[in-house]
């Protein structure tokens, strides 16, 4: 009886101190970076110890592990797991930083393992994941550095599908939170291009050229010595361009029909709204290019009649 009294206070103190000794062992892998001997070992201890005070760490290690090895969907995993078991660590926002890595190299086409499964080949697109990681990121951490990346990776892959609304609201949050952030200015520019990529699709829609003045206007109200003051003058000017283009193309094809009074028209009216545009420096060359007997005819035209398209 002694003996069987003296094993039932003794056996749990042994049991402990391995589990202190075989978490040790993990934590020194951890700190040499040895990966591929944690991601096999690392299993081993959360299967012994499933309610081992060093379990959610072990977790932790684990997913980093699986992320140097090039296994990000696996890695996750492991930092979910991390995340969601009960007790504080110091690795909790670092859990939180690896899951912004992971997000972006899903965005960037990584193929997961089918159904999470690390035999079978990766052919699983991981791009709506890379969403659920970035607003994760944001609202558990929601004023961090990382944060503002997630949001601004977030509102670029709306662009990347066209999503321009989304885009352009995506880049604006983190404009109104993040405004001493640098990528808040990148925002503006960024912006720009949503309104650039949507004036090609809707065809030179003429609200989206007012949007991206008001969007400068604003940008160099808020930054006015930005060292991005350069390329917010070429994105506008890339836009301004697009709809003087249109109005060129238009005084050309009436130039090819000898139609000279309403080419002029076209070419007149891109150098009054559309200075800067590249376009205006050809339009008045244009203009001065034409032969001036072609218009004669205007002494002896009425008003009324000058119309374009009408000679």
């Amino acid at each position: 009886m002694k003996k069987y009294l003296i094993a039932l206070f003794v056996f749990p103190i042994l049991l402990c101190a391995s589990e202190e000794s075989d978490f040790s062992s993990l934590q020194a892998l951890y700190e040499k970076k040895q990966w591929d001997v944690l991601v096999r070992s690392a299993p081993l201890m959360e299967k012994n110890y499933p309610e081992s005070i060093f379990t959610k760490e072990v977790l932790f290690f684990a997913g980093v592990s699986y992320f140097h090895m090039d296994d990000p969907d696996l890695a996750n995993d492991y930092l979910t797991k991390f995340l969601e078991k009960e007790g504080s660590s110091p690795h909790f926002e670092e859990a939180l930083h690896y899951k912004y890595f992971i997000a972006e190299k899903f965005e960037k086409g990584y193929y997961g393992h089918l159904w999470g499964v690390s035999a079978l080949p990766r052919l699983e697109s991981m791009w709506q994941e890379a969403y659920q990681l970035y607003d994760e990121v944001i609202s558990t951490i929601p004023r961090s550095e990382f944060a503002a990346k997630a949001m601004f990776r977030k509102a670029s892959m709306y662009l990347q599908e066209d999503l321009f609304s989304e885009s352009v609201e995506g880049f604006s949050q983190l404009i109104r939170k993040f405004s001493n952030n640098p990528l808040a200015q990148e925002s503006f520019i960024q912006i720009m291009k949503v309104y650039k990529r949507q004036i090609k699709v809707e065809y030179l829609d003429p609200k989206w050229y007012e949007f991206a003045l008001l969007n400068k206007k604003k940008f160099d109200e808020i930054y006015p010595s930005s060292s991005l003051k350069g390329q917010m003058e070429e994105a506008m000017l890339e836009i301004i361009d697009l709809y003087a283009e249109e109005v060129y193309k238009s005084a050309l094809f009436f130039e090819k029909k000898k139609k000279y009074i309403s080419a002029t028209m076209y070419l007149e009216t891109l150098i009054a709204k559309y200075p800067s545009s590249k376009y205006a420096t050809l339009a008045v060359q244009k203009v001065a290019a034409y032969n001036l007997d072609q218009f004669k005819e205007l002494q002896n035209t009425p008003q009324s009649s000058i119309l374009i398209g009408a000679e």
